[in-house]
């Protein structure tokens, strides 16, 4: 394999590289249009994949927070740890 040969190949993963790296900023700039504005009556917090089919978001919803888990059989909504008061309904 000469030179030549490993030329195009390295040009290739460097051009990627390249865009990867300059599309950071851009995500940046255009990160708060995708998050909820302050006033938003519902957003989500976080978000985790526990498996193939089940995830586990933190929601605020008028300044409540609640944990819900999505998948399985069933999905449960729970208040946030440490704020008391018992299970919310589906």
């Amino acid at each position: 394999m000469s030179v030549s040969d490993l030329a195009y190949p390295i040009s290739v993963l460097a051009t990627l590289l390249a865009l990867l790296l300059a599309s950071r900023p851009l995500l940046r700039r255009w990160q708060h249009r995708l998050a909820a504005p302050p006033d938003a009556l519902i957003s989500l917090r976080a978000s985790h994949m526990l498996d193939r089919s089940r995830r586990l978001l933190l929601v605020e919803c008028d300044g409540a927070r609640l944990v819900v888990l999505t998948g399985g059989s069933q999905d449960i909504i729970l208040p946030w740890p440490g704020t008391g008061g018992t299970e919310a309904g589906p």
